[in-house]
């Protein structure tokens, strides 16, 4: 008698099952990477939209809500204090010719509330070289109102004998150094300019005398504009060797093709709550 012997036999997959199965997973693999590029493609554009000029509309924002403060209550001193000043109290010196001649600054002595206090403070707004970046930083000078105060009180205020001068009360920090008092707003901003604008003959009308200060009177308004750039850009520029006096050159090629179109104009017009009218 014979006995049939059952054996299990597995059946493999055929080429073509291989070679179809390993298209579908090439497929997929394929479309995924497609789906991930699209994805970091449309992260790294809303990036270079929003993220290089975030700190410069808030830098704007926050110059128009302190500068608007500018106050002339100050007791006995509104004939002799600069409570508004629109001239270069700051100078980098011979490390960067360029920037004083183009970035204007502005400094107000203003109530902004300062650790749960609310007191005169001296504050002001100006561009600064910073060779490491190799760009322009807007700069915020601030003076809480004891150090404002001891600064009034030094400059001779208030029974000194006329005008103090607004370099003996606005004291802007090297930023070289440490910060102190004076604090990096945005990065990539110059051609700062500050145009106030003031009544003449019930006329509203630019006052372009820069510099100028303000000891008796305010004007209306103050326009307040600068330009920004990506730090995509500024990179660019300083690998190919661009200086910086081309950031200010508006007829220059490289201007109107590389940095032109890259760039966003800033301005704004701040009205003084403390002026008189006309």
């Amino acid at each position: 008698m014979k006995t049939k012997i059952l054996r299990n036999r597995t059946r493999g997959f055929t080429l073509v099952e291989i070679l179809i199965g390993t298209a579908i997973v090439l497929f997929m693999v394929a479309m995924l990477g497609q789906i991930l590029s699209s994805t970091q493609s449309i992260w790294r554009s809303s990036e270079s939209r929003t993220d290089p000029f975030r700190d410069s509309r808030a830098a704007l924002e926050l110059m128009s809500r302190q500068l608007s403060l500018a106050t002339m209550t100050i007791p006995a001193t509104s004939s002799k204090a600069p409570v508004l000043a629109l001239r270069n109290i700051y100078s980098q010196g011979g490390s960067d010719p360029d920037g004083p001649a183009h970035n204007q600054q502005v400094y107000v002595l203003a109530p902004i509330s300062n650790s749960s206090k609310s007191d005169i403070c001296a504050v002001g707004f100006y561009c600064s070289w910073n060779s490491a970046k190799h760009a322009y930083i807007l700069r915020r000078h601030f003076l809480d109102s004891d150090a404002t105060f001891a600064q009034l009180t030094k400059a001779g205020l208030p029974v000194g004998a006329g005008p103090i001068a607004a370099d003996k009360i606005f004291l802007p920090t090297n930023p070289l150094q440490p910060p102190n008092q004076d604090e990096d707003l945005a990065a990539y901003v110059w051609d700062l300019k500050i145009v106030p604008y003031e009544y003449s003959g019930g006329v509203l009308n630019p006052n372009t005398n820069y510099p100028i200060e303000y000891n008796t009177s305010l004007p209306q308004y103050i326009e307040i504009s600068f330009k920004a750039m990506s730090p995509q850009t500024a990179n660019k520029l300083t690998a190919e060797g661009v200086g910086t006096d081309v950031w200010f050159d508006t007829n220059n090629p490289v201007y109107k093709n590389q940095i032109l179109p890259q760039l966003h104009q800033f301005d704004t017009r701040v009205r003084i709550y403390n002026a008189t009218g006309p």
